[in-house]
């Protein structure tokens, strides 16, 4: 028997037991267990890197890795020509040898290789949890497990202004440019410093100093600099350079060695550089330094694609704002790339497919917290959209919380389905509570299905007390239908038992016919009254009949409704915020070709609606809708008065009325009329234009009773 000496030098045959039961056998199957584990540990999540292919880079100090020419010649890999491995002369106007330190760089991902760390998701887990890795865009994401870049290197530095502020972090394969191409930089020109601002936070988010940065694919590179006789400085900050690259104090742009770091840059295999933000006039002059020195031309196309001056924030003129590309262990979490894609980038869409299926075990076969951390998971997952079968089948589900959860996946993957997949979905939802959730993510969708399903919602659940979320959601869409044979159905819905549904039978029909009562009722809850109207109109064109309805209302509008003529009386109507507001936002989005996919607040259409009027509203449009409506304002007047006419006393109150007095308030404001204490309506037209003079009787028996009308 093996034994064990314990801590206080007693030895027990008990403390010499390997496993339970200490026998030779239980030591054997003990080890081998160890050993298997061991082997499953490291050697698996290599191989899934070999074919991942994420992050090929050393952590934060490590030698110089695959990815940069490093093995070429100084002046090779400035001017972007292969090189060789090992130690030799360089070509060109630059003297040394190569590094040779730089390994052989992997085969891209193939279609054909199977990712071992997707055959169990516990090895999966354990690279998750100490690989970085980026989520999000730049502007708005995470990182995760992050790199953190040493203030001080052997060829690169923090410079002093971000030494305090702790953005020196980033996903691994950042970091690892960042080093190898400082090393590169070194052995091209002898003590260069690669000088770094900000990088990111450890766990990312947002930075005061910048918009992006929050992702852990971005970083701040100083310019190079030198002074008038040539001599390299090192700055330790931010120098700004004009376009023929002069800057403070006599400082010069570097060109030369500038150009270099962009050529180490750009020639990165993994990761690819997407941009080189920096200024306009500095793009120029490193572009023609590259073709002067006859640089390979494809190097040069790269540098014209990837450098550029930024258009959304001040035109980098002291230093370059650096992004990387997402690699696939970075999609595997939800990393988004916007913008073009570079050459050299390879994606493996073979892996995003087989994550998704082992995530969709996970939530068809998982325990219910591995099932929600999958899902969370999959919702991250881009640009893969999952299957219409998994879809329905989670808005299905039971649980609240993956319903939830599969909606804001349908909104993030694939927002055109919604419709379609939630709809589907309210036929198996497993109570009338999750079927009223599920129409009310597209209760204020306007779409034709949406339509058709409330319309048979409301027949088959208004009846019954434990559908009623479901039956006022959907009544709550008819409303805003804008179709007519929709009416009937709303005004049935008045004779429900249920309070509820009645008020919201009633706010739906009002909103759909664009009136606050029906004709020939003194109150706006008769319901046979409303049944009767909605089954006359059931059958007439929606604009026609809510046209009418308007003008009735008092607002000023011309056929067809949805014209720009109409939009300042339209956005009367739907500022006051009564049953018209409704038809008035369909007709404003109609009338200048606004996209229009769902019902808008009162407040967000109004503010939408106001801005176009304002920019795109015809002034032509506008003048001739004036003039239509003076002159029918005016015929109006001239009807009324037409006994008044015939006496002479309304001559000149018509020429008043031209003048666009009579819009207002019927009374011609140039007679003189009090307005304030009704003296038009005792002394007839103006006093001082002498008509009262002349017919004083007339004026006081007849024509100052049909002002008064015209007034009204």
């Amino acid at each position: 028997m093996v034994q064990r000496r314990s801590m206080d030098g007693y030895v027990s045959p008990h403390t010499a037991r390997f496993g339970p039961g200490g026998s030779v056998f239980s030591q054997s199957v003990w080890t081998m267990s160890a050993i298997f584990l061991a082997a499953a540990l490291v050697f698996t999540p290599l191989a899934a890197g070999s074919e991942l292919g994420p992050d090929k880079t050393p952590q934060a100090g490590g030698k110089p890795a695959e990815g940069i020419r490093a093995e070429s010649s100084r002046r090779e890999v400035a001017q972007g020509k292969p090189g060789k491995e090992g130690k030799g002369k360089g070509k060109g106007k630059g003297k040394g040898k190569g590094t040779g330190t730089g390994k052989a760089s992997q085969p891209p991902l193939s279609s054909s290789a199977t990712p071992n760390f997707l055959l169990d998701d516990w090895v999966y887990a354990a690279r998750e949890a100490t690989r970085s890795h980026s989520e999000g865009k730049a502007n708005s994401g995470t990182v995760r497990n992050s790199a953190e870049l040493p203030l001080d290197g052997r060829t690169w530095r923090v410079i002093a202004s971000a030494r305090g502020r702790n953005t020196n972090h980033g996903v691994e394969a950042l970091i690892g440019l960042l080093q190898r191409t400082a090393d590169g930089l070194a052995e091209l020109h002898p003590g260069s410093l690669v000088e770094v601002g900000n990088i990111g936070l450890a766990e990312g988010g947002k930075i005061v100093q910048s918009k992006s940065h929050q992702a852990g694919r971005d970083v701040d590179v100083a310019l190079f600099a030198k002074d008038r006789k040539g001599k390299a400085l090192r700055l330790n900050r931010f120098v700004s350079f004009r376009g023929n690259g002069r800057g403070e104090n006599g400082l010069l742009l570097d060109v030369e060695r500038t150009w270099d770091f962009v050529a180490l840059m750009l020639q990165s295999e993994e990761p690819v550089v997407q941009w080189m933000f920096v200024s306009g006039p500095i793009r120029e002059l490193l572009l023609d330094h590259a073709r002067s020195r006859k640089v390979d031309p494809a190097l040069i196309r790269r540098a014209e694609e990837a450098l550029k001056q930024p258009s959304d924030s001040t035109p980098h003129d002291d230093h370059f704002h650096i992004r990387i590309h997402c690699s696939d262990w970075d999609r595997l979490h939800g990393c988004e790339d916007y913008g073009p894609v570079r050459p050299g980038v390879v994606r493996n869409d073979r892996l995003m497919r087989e994550r998704l299926e082992t995530l969709s075990r996970r939530v068809r076969k998982g325990l219910p917290r591995e099932r929600l951390v999958a899902m969370d998971q999959l919702a991250r997952l881009q640009p893969v959209e999952p299957t219409p079968a998994l879809l329905e089948e989670l808005l299905c589900d039971s649980d609240p919380g993956f319903r939830e959860r599969a909606l804001r996946l349908l909104r993030r993957t694939a927002p055109k389905r919604i419709p379609e997949a939630v709809l589907a979905a309210i036929d198996c939802a497993p109570d009338a509570g999750a079927a009223a959730f599920l129409f009310d993510t597209v209760v204020d969708l306007r779409h034709t299905s949406v339509y058709r399903t409330a319309g048979r919602l409301v027949q088959s659940s208004c009846a019954a007390e434990e559908k009623r979320p479901l039956c006022v959601a959907a009544l709550s869409a008819l409303g805003h239908s804008a179709d007519l044979e929709n009416a009937p159905l709303l005004a049935a819905a008045l004779e429900s038992s249920d309070r509820t549904v009645r008020n919201q039978a009633l706010r739906a029909l009002r909103q759909l016919l664009a009136r606050d009562k029906p004709p020939r009722s003194k109150s706006g809850t008769d319901a046979s009254a409303w049944k009767a109207y909605s089954g006359k109109v059931k059958s007439k064109p929606w604009d026609e009949v809510v046209l009418e309805n308007l003008a009735a209302a008092g607002y000023r509008l011309e056929h067809p409704l949805a014209s720009p003529s109409n939009a300042r009386e339209l956005l009367r109507a739907l500022r006051s915020g009564g049953p018209g507001a409704t038809t008035a936002q369909i007709a404003l989005f109609k009338a200048f070709s606004l996209p229009h996919p769902r019902q808008l607040p009162d407040g967000e259409a109004l503010r939408i609606a106001s801005a176009h009027v304002k920019r795109k509203g015809p002034a032509r449009a506008k003048n001739a809708g004036q003039k239509k409506s003076d002159s029918a304002s005016a015929s109006d007047v001239g009807a009324k008065d037409a006994s008044a006419e015939k006496d002479g006393a309304a001559e000149k109150d018509g020429a008043a009325e031209k003048d666009g007095a009579a819009e207002k308030d019927g009374a011609a404001e140039k007679d003189g009329a009090a307005q304030k204490d009704g003296a038009a309506e005792k002394d007839g037209a103006a006093e001082k234009d002498g008509a009262a003079e002349k017919d004083g009787a007339a004026e006081k028996d007849g024509a100052a009773e049909k002002d008064r009308a015209a007034e009204k």
